[in-house]
């Protein structure tokens, strides 16, 4: 038997806001998002059947509700993520700055694996973003996103599209990093994570999601170096209070930049081999008095 396989570089994800959390907007208006992979799909739970006789075999197995969750991997450039780098946040952009908020944001998303097949994922936050920059590289970042429901059809919900920017992406060596305020030239990488610590609750009586609830929002990361000296091992041993800004800019200018205005190393350490020295610490940000915020992202178009 011979088959065409279905190919994913075809694969069309678009998305829409919600006003109420686990329901799709009539006739909506869809966006195109940019990604590289998508990792969102359905879990269940299973019971066993513990009945006896049956000659000894089971007799049968349910399944647990419905869990809805996934990773959804991009390449960041600039305009394509705000909606979702401002629900990960609970903010809103003001002045084309976003701060750490209090209003949660939910989405439908539509995953268009062929032609005639659709899946719909209502009732979806983003509950944590991860970005990866290093040098000669893209920029790459990955929302981890839980989900209330999936859907199957036929058709779409679709009422339109919009399509998603075509700005390039941000890439490691155009751009700008200081710690404590001080430009830094010894760094190789800077991973970051934000976690938004939500989950969805269940109750009897129901197949899926019926409530979710949120923690405190956590932002965390580490830096890899050249070992230049133990200023920034000192700063660990010390537990001095430092600071993060860094700038990512686009081939066409567009620029964005992500302030951590007070954080605390957390671990640190060097490997040491035939070779330079590397180090790498780790920090979590903390709030800010002054920024009333744990980060800012600020946005600057060309």
């Amino acid at each position: 038997m011979v088959f065409n396989s279905v190919s994913g570089s075809d694969h069309v994800v678009t998305y829409v806001p919600e006003t109420v959390w686990g329901t799709t907007p009539a006739t909506p208006t869809m966006m195109v998002l940019r990604h590289t992979g998508f990792g969102m799909k359905p879990d269940k739970s299973t019971f066993e059947s513990k009945e006896l006789g049956q000659g000894g075999q089971v007799k049968d197995l349910r399944h647990g509700p419905l869990r809805v969750a996934g990773d959804i991997p991009v390449e960041l450039s600039y305009g394509s993520y705000d909606d979702f780098i401002a629900a990960v946040l609970r903010g809103a952009w003001a002045t084309d700055v976003l701060k750490v908020g209090a209003t949660d944001r939910s989405f439908s998303l539509e995953s268009i694996v062929q032609s005639g097949e659709f899946e719909l994922f209502p009732g979806v936050l983003v509950n944590s973003l991860n970005l990866d920059i290093k040098p000669e590289a893209i920029v790459t970042g990955t929302f981890g996103c839980i989900g209330q429901n999936m859907i199957l059809s036929g058709a779409s919900v679709a009422a339109s599209t919009t399509p998603a920017n075509a700005n390039s992406a941000f890439d490691a060596f155009t751009g700008t990093l200081s710690e404590g305020g001080v430009s830094i030239a010894t760094v190789t990488g800077v991973s970051l994570t934000i976690e938004n610590g939500y989950e969805t609750g269940f109750v009897v009586g129901a197949s899926r999601a019926t409530t979710k609830s949120r923690q405190k929002i956590k932002v965390s990361g580490s830096l890899d170096c050249y070992y230049k000296d133990a200023s920034l091992l000192q700063k660990f041993l010390n537990e001095t209070v430092s600071s993060l800004a860094l700038s990512l800019e686009d081939v066409h200018g567009n620029t964005l930049s992500i302030a951590l205005p007070r954080i605390k190393y957390s671990g640190a350490s060097k490997d040491i081999g035939d070779g330079p020295i590397m180090e790498k610490l780790s920090f979590v940000a903390l709030y800010d008095e002054t920024a009333a915020t744990t980060i800012t992202f600020t946005r600057t178009p060309a």
